[in-house]
């Protein structure tokens, strides 16, 4: 709905305008979900690709390396499964600090950072404006 009292005069976030707390913040949850996802994603191409490694390593070079270097690399690409290695990274107290780094920290600065480029070209915008 257009409002016709003046209301588009005074700018887009006008006092009937947009409000733009709520909709940066709903913007940012959004953009968050998308983030874990994507980092679990990652997580789990990471321990695929890992996996593949060794059993590559073990494929080429199987018929010139020694048993006990063969036996190791099966060994460590049986061992590379996604519920493995979470398992590693949730059992230690090193774990949980990467996942809070990765999903509170990193995330919690750009939502920082971001607001507040966003609050100070408000400002800037708002001072080339009429008195």
């Amino acid at each position: 709905m257009i409002p016709h009292d003046g209301a588009e005069a005074r700018g887009w976030a006008g006092r009937q305008g947009l409000n733009l707390w709520r909709g940066y913040t709903r913007l940012f949850a959004v953009m968050w979900l998308v983030w874990i996802v994507c980092v679990a994603v990652w997580f789990v191409s990471h321990v695929w690709r890992q996996r593949m490694f060794w059993l590559e390593l073990a494929r080429v070079h199987g018929p010139w390396v020694p048993q006990g270097d063969l036996d190791t690399w099966q060994r460590l690409a049986n061992e590379y499964t996604v519920s493995n290695k979470l398992h590693d990274l949730l059992s230690t107290k090193e774990g949980w600090f990467l996942l809070a780094l990765a999903f509170v920290v990193v995330p919690g600065m750009v939502y920082w950072v971001l607001l507040g480029a966003g609050v100070l070209v408000r400002w800037v915008v708002a001072g080339f404006g009429r008195r």
